[in-house]
């Protein structure tokens, strides 16, 4: 859902009493397999792709960035009651993230990462633990279950075309056992 941006949730009097709530109207801007999906493979960033020092304990997905020669870097992240992002960089010159704290190149999955992972801790202190939703992986029409993520490549002029086809999915690594397949990051 689309909520546009929001700085003020409520006002109150210096006593307390509630005087207003905003609460924006959102609107729909993914089908909801869709958005499931994309969060299936957002987690694999934080499970054991690029973003694994923003390991929480809990189900959350999220997205390392790095900027050319290392002049900003930033972890974006979620659970299913909070976003965060967190970026590093220097606000007045694009200046590299070389050698700060002990990390050679700052990265996406290195300090902003941790920096995010340590917010959450504390933002969901007493948060329920909740799980995502699991996408439905036969509504996926651009790479239906048991193909290749990627088509294979044509044959070189000089080497003889294979036309045996892919092999079943049972014969392919992660197949069979309920894992839709290969994940990229």
């Amino acid at each position: 859902m689309y909520r546009p941006p929001l700085a003020i949730t409520e006002v109150r009097t210096a006593s307390g009493k509630l005087v207003r709530r905003f609460a924006p109207r959102g609107r729909r801007a993914l089908e909801p397999n869709v958005a499931d999906l994309v969060t299936y493979t957002l987690q694999r960033v934080i499970d054991s792709g690029t973003g694994t020092a923003a390991a929480i304990g809990r189900p959350a997905a999220g997205k390392t960035g790095t900027a050319q020669d290392y002049v900003d870097a930033w972890f974006c992240g979620y659970v299913p009651q909070l976003a965060a992002c967190v970026w590093v960089g220097y606000p007045r010159a694009e200046e590299p993230l070389l050698n700060v704290h002990g990390f050679p190149n700052v990265y996406g999955g290195s300090i902003p990462a941790i920096i995010w992972r340590d917010f959450m801790l504390r933002a969901l202190e007493g948060v329920p633990v909740r799980t995502f939703p699991v996408p439905d992986f036969s509504r996926n029409t651009l790479f239906p279950r048991g193909t290749y993520l990627l088509p294979p490549s044509p044959p070189d002029d000089d080497e003889p075309a294979d036309d045996h086809g892919p092999p079943p999915a049972e014969d392919r690594p992660g197949r069979g056992r309920g894992d839709p397949g290969p994940h990229r990051d």
